[in-house]
């Protein structure tokens, strides 16, 4: 089965006060996002799982940049324990999310 979300090489994610980077070693450039940019928040899931990672925090600004950080990663924790503080968050469509076995995207945070 093709892996079309499963990313060839592991990332390394740091989560600061201010921002998120998420690098890629096959990457020249690191994909960053700071806290105070962030416009939109989705999920993807994917049919991948359970032996690959099958959900992922996708975080953007309002220019259509952002960092895609994979669930299974211990960075994940940090950034979904803040990202839960935000207010009007869509709690029920993030257990959706959390329970779908399906190619799919959740719209669980968008800045008013």
């Amino acid at each position: 089965k093709e892996q079309n979300y499963q990313a060839k090489s592991e990332p390394q994610i740091t989560v600061t006060d201010k921002e998120i980077i998420c690098n890629f070693p096959s990457r020249f450039v690191k994909d960053k996002i700071q806290w105070d940019k962030i416009n939109r928040i989705q999920i993807l899931t994917t049919s991948d799982g359970p032996d690959f990672c099958d959900v992922f925090f996708m975080i953007q600004d309002s220019d259509g940049g952002g960092v895609c950080i994979p669930q299974d990663r211990q960075e994940s924790k940090a950034i979904r324990d803040r990202i839960l503080d935000l207010p009007n968050f869509d709690y029920k469509t993030l257990t959706k999310a959390m329970g779908s076995t399906e190619d799919k995207w959740f719209d669980v945070w968008k800045k008013e």
